[in-house]
C-alpha cells in the first residue's frame, strides 16, 4: 500500500499556493528517492468531493495536509506545513521511521563510534 499525502486547499487562501507547491515538491523528491511509495491527491475544498472530504474530518481550514499509510490505523492531519514534518508524516505512516538511526547504528556497530 502506497502512502498518501492529501492537500486541502482553496483558490481563494493566499496560504494555500506556496502550501500546495512544498507539498509538490517534497512528494516529487520522495517518489525519486523511492519510487512508487508516495501518492499525492489534491483536493480544492470548493469542489462537491473536496467539500465532502473536509466535513469527514472536520478540516475547518486551509491549507491542511493529511498523511496516510500502511503503518498507521488512520491518519496524520499536519498543523504546521514544512518539508521536515512532512517527510517525518510520510516516513512514519510508511513504516520507516528511525531507519537511518538504524542504518548508523549498523555502522557504527562495525566500525565503532
Amino acid at each position: 500500500m502506497k502512502t498518501a499525502v492529501e492537500i486541502y486547499y482553496s483558490n481563494s487562501c493566499p496560504h494555500c499556493p506556496p502550501a500546495k507547491e512544498l507539498v509538490e515538491r517534497v512528494c516529487a523528491a520522495l517518489e525519486t528517492e523511492r519510487p512508487g511509495e508516495v501518492e499525492l491527491k489534491e483536493y480544492d475544498v470548493n469542489s462537491p468531493e473536496g467539500a465532502a472530504r473536509v466535513r469527514g474530518y472536520g478540516i475547518v481550514g486551509t491549507p491542511a495536509v493529511i498523511v496516510k499509510g500502511p503503518a498507521l490505523a488512520g491518519g496524520f492531519l499536519l498543523d504546521a506545513i514544512n518539508e521536515a514534518t512532512l517527510r517525518k508524516a510520510v516516513a512514519t505512516a510508511s513504516g520507516r521511521e528511525g531507519e537511518k538511526e538504524k542504518k548508523k547504528g549498523f555502522w557504527e556497530s562495525l566500525f565503532g563510534g
